[in-house]
């Protein structure tokens, strides 16, 4: 289903850079934004409203693809991996579709990958740029900036880049870091805890099942629904576990995905009772 975000933009607390209100007309982009999950949906939503940008969002490279034939965009950020067709391969089928109409709408790729290769497969296949996950803000507004610029045809050196973010920390949560990515936003970040923990228990039960009947692909999956999240709320340790699952399932090795995941499962809960605990504190 596509469909603009309908993210409410009620005012904040914000910590960090000011985000401007009433940005001007031409600083404002028309962003499709192809993302599956939803919690790392709503964030890169939150974060671009904030910014003055309209947000149409996608939940596969297919849904993306009909929205670009229906709709120009001033950028599209895609994520790697995602259902039924991943970014790869979305913006391979755009980039054919350009050659006949002689378009090039930029496309951005947004993935937690790391892997050996991934930033130059994505360049390669015609993308961009590259935004990591978790969103970091320096890096998004970096990104935004560039393609501002493009639109209103000055050089991105001429525009002055915003204050760089809170220095990550050691703790299981960086509260400074997750609020800070949220604008200071506590109540946002109880709904994306809410609806994180309320997903956590099937999740679990689906990488388990998967373990017992050597299923690979649902494994890195599943895993990889959770590391994305985990990674956005600064829960370090069990975004790292994850990963470390998803990696040995796609390495065949379902013996260390097996022993990782009985590691990350007290991780997780972990993260989640230091999450709730963030999320029940009061702004002074």
């Amino acid at each position: 289903m596509l469909g603009a975000s309908g993210v409410s933009q009620p005012p904040a607390v914000v910590t960090g850079p000011k985000l401007s209100e009433t940005p001007e007309r031409d600083s404002a982009l028309k962003v499709l934004l192809a993302e599956d999950n939803e919690v790392n949906r709503k964030l890169a939503v939150r974060l671009l409203e904030k910014r003055g940008h309209h947000v149409d969002v996608a939940f596969n490279g297919r849904e993306a693809l009909i929205a670009l034939r229906n709709s120009h965009y001033d950028l599209v950020l895609m994520d790697v991996q995602m259902p039924e067709m991943g970014g790869i391969e979305a913006t391979a089928a755009l980039r054919a579709s350009e050659l006949e109409s002689g378009r090039h709408t930029p496309v951005v790729a947004m993935t937690a990958l790391v892997m050996k290769g991934d930033r130059e497969r994505c360049l390669a296949v015609g993308m961009d740029g590259y935004l990591s996950k978790p969103i970091h803000t320096q890096e998004l507004d970096n990104v935004l900036e560039k393609f501002i610029s493009i639109k209103r045809k000055i050089d991105p050196e001429q525009k002055a880049h915003p204050n760089a973010p809170i220095e990550v920390g050691t703790e299981t949560i960086d509260e400074n870091v997750l609020l800070f990515r949220l604008g200071g936003d506590r109540e946002f970040l109880a709904e994306l805890v809410t609806l994180f923990r309320e997903d956590c228990p099937s999740m679990m039960i689906r990488i388990r099942t998967a373990l017992r009947q050597h299923d690979a692909a649902e494994v890195i999956r599943v895993a990889h629904s959770l590391r994305g999240p985990l990674a956005n709320f600064s829960a370090s340790s069990a975004a790292a576990l994850a990963a470390k699952v998803e990696y040995a399932a796609a390495a065949g090795d379902l013996n260390t995905a097996n022993a990782a995941f009985s590691s990350f499962e007290p991780e997780l809960l972990r993260a989640i009772d230091a999450l709730s605990a963030i999320c029940e504190e009061r702004v002074p």
